[in-house]
């Protein structure tokens, strides 16, 4: 019995001696992480930012309009069908343009065709324009004389140009545009009484015209 007793007591010693080296060792493991600091993680390097995808016009935008189209009809445009105005004035480097619009008003189709005839008067005197026809469009490419169709409000037009004439035309005389159809036939003023503008032309001066085309 006493030998058993003397063991458990070594036995209980012993454990003691480990528990307390146990201890001693975790102090001495504090001690050093105080000396070295906290242990720290190296810094991340944040990701490139990402660049946005570029951003592309959407295709259903805005339809780019049809030009204007010629109607097929077998009717000639009388002068009661159509209103016409001028449109348009320009001038550059001393040259003058304008467009003659021709409106059809009528309930149904009809047609100009070719060149049409053009007729100034000042003061209802006629300037005895020298007329002639345009053989190449502003792009440089050939003109074709044509029937054009107008459908009902629709429209048909036709380019003047002119040398400038201001040093010598009048600027205060009343002026009147007479276009004939068809070269000739069936006369129809143009409205130029919403216009500031002026034909500056003296008598006998050249116009030049291009033919009928669809607006």
């Amino acid at each position: 019995m006493g030998f058993r007793a003397e063991r458990g007591a070594r036995h209980d010693g012993g454990g003691r001696d480990r528990d307390e080296r146990a201890r001693h060792s975790s102090v001495r493991r504090a001690r050093a992480v105080g000396r070295r600091g906290p242990r720290t993680c190296p810094a991340l390097t944040p990701a490139p930012a990402l660049t946005p995808a570029p951003e592309f016009p959407s295709s259903s935008g805005t339809a780019t309009p049809s030009p204007p189209q010629s109607v097929d009809t077998d009717v000639r445009c009388l002068p009661g069908d159509l209103r016409l105005t001028a449109q348009g004035w320009d001038a550059a480097m001393g040259t003058r343009a304008v467009t003659v619009v021709a409106h059809n008003t009528s309930a149904s189709e009809c047609y100009v065709e070719g060149f049409a005839g053009l007729h100034l008067a000042q003061r209802d005197i006629d300037l005895q324009l020298q007329v002639t026809h345009s053989t190449t469009n502003p792009n440089g490419a050939p003109v074709v004389a044509r029937r054009i169709g107008i459908a009902p409000s629709g429209r048909a037009a036709f380019a003047v140009l002119w040398k400038g004439r201001s040093q010598q035309a009048q600027d205060t005389d009343s002026q009147g545009l007479t276009v004939f159809l068809d070269g000739g036939v069936g006369a129809v003023p143009v409205d130029l009484s919403t216009s500031r503008h002026r034909f500056d032309l003296i008598e006998g001066a050249e116009v030049t015209i291009g033919p009928w085309h669809a607006a």
